[in-house]
């Protein structure tokens, strides 16, 4: 400071040398207005504030109405002041300027003018306009509102290039900045910090104000501001030194707080820094300590502090700062100090009283709305109660009417039915006595015919011991070689020739007529349809060579049935379950329940029988004993507490009540589900709930959860990717009920809901209604909102929305900001509910709160991919967390996706079938199956994602399979050649992804021109940046993460791809069920041969790494292994290759030609990591020491060193 004001006395020094004459040539230079020195100096020549070690203005003033000689001689008298005199006037610059010659204003009253037209200057003076500013941000009651005039003025005097503030809570202040910023078309960049730790002592109140600034904020000042939610001291790495002008601490009470804030951004202050302190004088509050450091600071830097307000300090901490603002710490006389401050409150108070009239003309301007709406809801309710009251009128008489009409129907149908009924038992009476007698007359010729048999034995011993008999010997022999047929023939006909030559034969024949009669005649008896007779019983003689089969290596033959093929279950519970078991190599047919009868030849040859919801009728028991009878398994699978008729109760199951259901038909369903469970060999089900239900039972189970396929993964980021583009600033709480049946469970969350709507005027509840395809129930609303009062008055507030078929539920589930999931906790049929709401809003970009039921505290870990709300203080405290912070709703949506990706994906379930199907052929590999299914799925690991940004997007909002990226570093030379060979491969559609890893040559330019150029090829093309070098393992990281893909395929900047790589290679991963698939490469520039050559073998991987990077990945692998690590020196692929393997996830080679080329050059990674047998050893170090099972073999063609 010293120095800078040895430098402000010399320039004013330079005032009198540099002009002998005086200012004699000056024609219209700025003039400086005091705002608070005495009247009789206003219109005077303005006194420079040159108090000793002050220096003040660098240019000298021009007074309109002087002439060039007085303003001279005038100059000469004041010359010797500058540096010398002391007291100091608080000054306002503007640049008034005066079209007048100097000498001609004497000839309009020379002397005697100059007041005037000073005094008038200072009256219509521009630079007075952001004192009477209006500022647009009201917010809650506020100490700053005082101190806002005073910020208009200081922005527009100081013109700041960047300005920050930290503390922001209600916007006033800040709002305030970017006002006069605004207004006065200045280029200054602004940013404002709300305190992350602050919100922890925020109360909700303070939340909903914070989000409201935000809205506020973006809606106006978004093109040249932003808001940073984090600690002051994370924010820092964001600025660079001397880069701020402007710095205001706010939100702090003690002394260390504001002292660290001060320290730790006092380097970050630029040569024009001005930094302000609110709280200067608040000294009432006991842990106020903001005026302990002011009375430090201000002894340290030029200040001056404005005393009304709670206390504003303003310190020049540059070298260099604005001359308005050097001026103002340098008022000395305490006089026009008192004068500035008294102005300044008296406008900041005149400013309050304005706003605290604004707010009251605005409450009730709200209340008069309110109560206007309240007046107009009663009279409508009153109109519909009269309205109800005279149907109510009309329909007891219309019921009165058909009560009589259909008491008289009833009686006369039941005289009717009561008479045919005697008919029919008379009839049955008669049908039972003949029957009896019929049975009577066959026994009595089965005894008849038991006595004959015992002669006829006696006879045939006599016959076989008899000479005759032993005589016929060779011809008994002769007729035992014949063949089968002719033996019964021969047989047929000597029984013939005995009984003509006894003369039997008309008493043999008319008896077996009257027999077999009698036996058609007879009533048959029911087929035995119980589970006892269904179920799975010893195999026959017969039956064995099908288990045989089943339990060898051949396909399984798979029949699926499936009790509700046209409810969205059968997608979940049947088609993906029996896509799964093609994968796993089984034939596989899917029946309706209705189309048993049709399909019993492809149940005939079954050796699994699946059934899905299926109760125990005539047909499903005729589908059971017909694929037992090829000693076929029998699996039963339900994903609803079905198989407890306890529970058929509208206490256990408010779908009873709300659909009006007797409890005995819902009971009887509940039974005859249980006797086909009980009629399998094994059960599955979709939650662990469900399974000790069915355990309980006695039954083996396994547990088979509900997932997504990679269709529904390609819809849902399209359909998050397509409202991201469409957002209407509306903020959605979403509830994608599928039936009539949840009533109930939306009680847990309907008050918390209210409060929500009615807490934030942007917030919308979108429910749904049946659609055209069910006409009995067109337009009926999936929740009667009717009986939840606590919604009353906020029907405008509810979005209707059209219930849509499941593939496309995606893109209404994309609509929402916040997903409900409520269940009743405690109820069993609801605690057996599966979690898919959580992983279908996750695949959307959109965050859950569920009820904590055991599915769900399983799926979700609080607070990091979703809330868990038990109470309703908990649901609202969830709602308004998730609606306050759109940042919070971001990140912890991201990380529910990340979460879901693999456990809920089509990976997991094929392993998951697979190793079921497995159980069922019994074996050593059904227990290694069993083995595999008991082990707990490893958690995904996060993959470390740096910091980065998009620099450019291009999406059709298509669907692709595969996404190149391309990580990019000082390859400018290489990276249009690579990008070249992705253009042409054949798959289509193709998305890309390029990363530059804060290239410093023209990578990211060329990079750039080329997506610019080639954007209409892909579907989507995406170009990103680090914001700091990163590695090559992190920035594929980066480019994954970007992905909306099932499948990637990394290439590097200096390699390239055949033609038919990634559609070879995606042929080759689809087919194979296989977590990675990898071509064929050879090499080209300075070196040739191929590569990747051995086909997958974990074995041959634990000797050294053989497979390079450029193979398709699986995006869900990627992601729950964790994404590549950086490796110092290289070796990221052959780490990510082993973390694969652990996982138990395999890879396969694409088989035939070469696919891809490597570029072989001195500058190429691993040229320059294996140039070092010093980097190679310690790069086998670690990766030894992360894989222990490793025993990696010397790769270089150098000495092996010593062990």
């Amino acid at each position: 400071m010293r120095a800078t004001r040895s430098a402000m006395r010399a320039s004013c020094g330079s005032w009198a040398s540099s002009s002998p004459a005086g200012p004699s040539s000056w024609r219209a230079t700025p003039t400086t207005i005091p705002i608070c020195c005495s009247p009789g100096r206003a219109a005077g020549w303005p006194r420079h504030l040159d108090a000793p070690g002050r220096g003040w203005h660098s240019e000298p003033v021009y007074l309109p109405g002087r002439t060039a000689a007085a303003q001279g001689r005038r100059w000469g008298r004041r010359r010797g002041r500058c540096g010398g005199r002391s007291g100091s006037q608080g000054i306002i610059r503007s640049r008034l300027m005066d079209n007048r010659t100097p000498g001609t204003a004497g000839a309009r009253g020379g002397h005697e003018a100059a007041p005037l037209a000073a005094q008038l200057a200072a009256l219509t003076d521009p630079s007075l306009d952001p004192l009477f500013w209006q500022a647009e941000r009201i917010g809650e009651a506020s100490a700053w509102w005082q101190h806002v005039p005073f910020a208009h003025w200081l922005v527009r005097q100081a013109a700041p290039r960047s300005l920050v503030e930290l503390g922001a809570r209600d916007g006033i202040s800040y709002s305030a900045f970017c006002h006069a910023v605004q207004r006065g078309g200045l280029p200054t960049r602004c940013w404002a910090v709300q305190r992350e730790e602050e919100d922890q002592g925020a109360t909700s109140c303070g939340g909903a104000e914070r989000g409201n600034f935000r809205s506020f904020h973006d809606a106006r000042f978004l093109a040249f501001s932003g808001l940073l939610r984090m600690a002051a001291d994370a924010a820092l790495p964001r600025f660079a030194d001397r880069s701020i002008d402007l710095l205001h601490i706010d939100g702090l009470r003690t002394q260390e707080a504001a002292r660290h804030d001060f320290e730790a951004w006092l380097p970050k202050m630029s040569e024009r820094g001005v930094v302000l302190l609110h709280g200067t004088n608040v000294l009432e509050e006991e842990d106020a300590g903001v005026w302990r450091l002011w009375a430090e600071l201000r002894g340290r830097y030029p200040a001056f502090e404005f005393l009304h307000g709670g206390g504003l300090g303003v310190l020049c901490v540059g070298e260099a700062p604005p001359p308005a603002v050097l001026a103002l710490t340098a008022l000395a006389d305490p006089a026009e100090t008192a004068r500035l401050r008294g102005r300044f409150a008296w406008l900041g108070e005149r400013w309050e009283a304005e706003t605290r009239e604004r707010l009251a003309t605005e409450a009730r301007h709200e209340a008069e709305r309110q109560a206007a709406a309240l007046e107009s809801r009663r009279a409508q309710a009153v109109q519909r109660a009269e309205a109800a009251r005279a149907e109510l009128e009309a329909e007891r008489d219309r019921a009165e009417q058909r009560t009589e009409a259909a008491r008289s129907a009833s009686m006369t149908a039941a005289f009717s039915h009561v008479e045919a009924a005697q008919a029919e038992l008379e009839a049955a009476r008669r049908k039972a006595e003949q029957d009896a007698a019929a049975r009577e007359q066959l026994l009595s010729r089965l005894l008849r015919a038991e006595g004959e048999l015992h002669a006829t034995q006696a006879s045939l011993r006599l016959l076989t011991q008899s000479t005759l008999w032993r005589a016929a010997a060779p011809l008994r022999s002769a007729a035992g070689r014949l063949p089968p047929g002719m033996r019964r023939g021969v047989r047929g006909a000597m029984k013939l020739a005995w009984w003509s030559a006894t003369l039997q034969l008309p008493r043999k024949l008319r008896e077996r007529r009257e027999i077999i009669a009698a036996l058609a005649a007879m009533p048959q008896p029911a087929p035995a349809a119980s589970a006892q007779a269904l179920a799975f019983t010893a195999p026959t003689a017969s039956q064995g060579a099908a288990l045989a089969d089943l339990s060898g290596m051949g396909a399984l033959r798979v029949v699926c049935i499936s009790g509700e093929a046209s409810t969205p279950g059968h997608l979940y519970r049947v088609e993906r379950p029996a896509a799964a078991a093609r994968r796993a190599g089984a034939q596989v047919w899917v029946v309706r329940m209705e189309d048993i009868e049709a399909s019993l030849a492809e149940i005939g040859m079954a050796q699994v029988l699946w059934m899905w919801r299926v109760p125990l009728n005539e047909a499903v028991a005729l589908a059971i004993s017909t694929a037992r009878r090829n000693g076929a398994r029998v699996v039963f699978d339900v994903d609803d507490l079905l198989i407890d008729p306890r529970l058929a109760r509208s206490d256990k199951i408010d779908g009873i009540r709300s659909q009006k259901l007797p409890e005995e038909m819902v009971a009887n369903h509940f039974h005859q589900a249980r006797q086909a469970m009980l009629a399998s060999d094994l059960c599955t089900t979709s939650t662990e709930e469900l399974a000790w239900h069915m355990r309980d039972a006695g039954m083996p189970v396994r547990v088979l959860p509900n997932g997504f396929d990679h269709d529904t993964l390609a819809v849902s980021r399209r359909a998050a990717r397509h409202w991201a583009k469409e957002r209407d600033g509306l903020l959605r709480i979403g509830y994608a009920s599928g039936s009539r049946t949840h009533q109930k469970d939306f009680k847990q969350c309907a008050a918390a809901v209210a409060g929500a709507l009615r807490r934030f005027p942007e917030a919308r509840l979108v429910l749904f209604r049946f659609a055209q395809n069910i006409p009995t129930m067109e337009g009926t609303p999936t929740l009667d909102v009717e009986e939840f009062p606590e919604l009353a008055g906020l029907e405008d507030r509810i979005e209707w929305r059209p219930m849509v078929p499941l593939p496309r539920l995606p893109e209404e589930v994309a609509r929402f900001d916040v997903n409900l999931a409520p269940l009743e906790v405690g109820n069993d049929f609801c605690e057996a509910k599966s979690e898919l709401k959580y992983f279908e809003a996750a695949l959307v970009d959109v965050p859950t709160i569920a009820s904590p039921t055991g599915p769900y505290r399983r799926a979700m870990k609080h607070g990091e991919t979703g809330y868990l709300a038990g109470t309703p203080e908990e649901w609202s405290s969830a709602l308004e967390a998730l609606l306050g912070d759109a940042a919070l709703r971001r990140r912890m949506a991201a990380a529910a996706q990340r979460d879901v990706l693999w456990a809920y994906g089509p990976e997991q379930r094929n392993a998951a079938v697979a190793d079921v199907l497995e159980m069922l052929r019994g074996g050593r590999s059904a227990a290694l199956a069993f083995r595999r299914s008991c082990e707990p799925l490893p958690l995904p690991v996060a993959p470390a994602v740096p910091e980065h940004e998009v620099v450019y997007e291009h999406d059709a909002l298509g669907a692709a399979a595969v996404t190149v990226i391309v990580p990019l570093y000082n390859y400018a030379r290489h990276v249009a050649e690579a990008l070249d060979s992705v253009v042409a491969q054949t798959l289509r559609p193709l998305d890309l992804v390029i990363v530059d890893d804060a290239s410093t040559d023209d990578s990211r330019a060329v990079a750039l021109r080329w997506a610019a150029a080639n954007a209409g090829r892909f579907n989507r093309l995406v170009v990103a940046r680090n914001l700091k070098n990163a590695g090559l393992g992190l920035t594929r990281n980066v480019a994954f993460t970007l992905a909306e893909t099932p499948w990637v395929l990394p290439l590097d900047a200096d390699n390239r791809l055949l033609p038919d790589c990634a559609a070879a290679c995606l042929r080759t991963a689809d087919a194979s069920g296989a977590a990675f698939a990898y071509p064929i490469i050879r090499k080209f520039g300075d070196g040739e041969g191929v590569m990747n050559l051995p086909p997958y073998d974990p074995v041959r991987m634990a000797n050294g790494n053989y497979i390079d990077a450029m193979a398709l990945i699986s995006r869900a692998a990627w992601n729950w292994v964790g994404g590549y690590d950086h490796i110092p020196g290289g070796w990221e692929d052959f780490d990510f290759w082993c973390r694969l393997m652990e996982r138990g996830l395999h890879g396969e080679q694409v088989p035939g030609e070469p696919l891809a080329e490597y570029r072989v050059h001195h500058t190429s990674m691993i040229n320059t990591a294996n140039s070092s047998t010093a980097r190679v050893e310690a790069m086998i170090a670690e990766l030894t020491r992360r894989h222990p099972w490793l025993t990696i073999i010397w790769p270089l063609k150098v000495p092996r060193p010593k062990a």
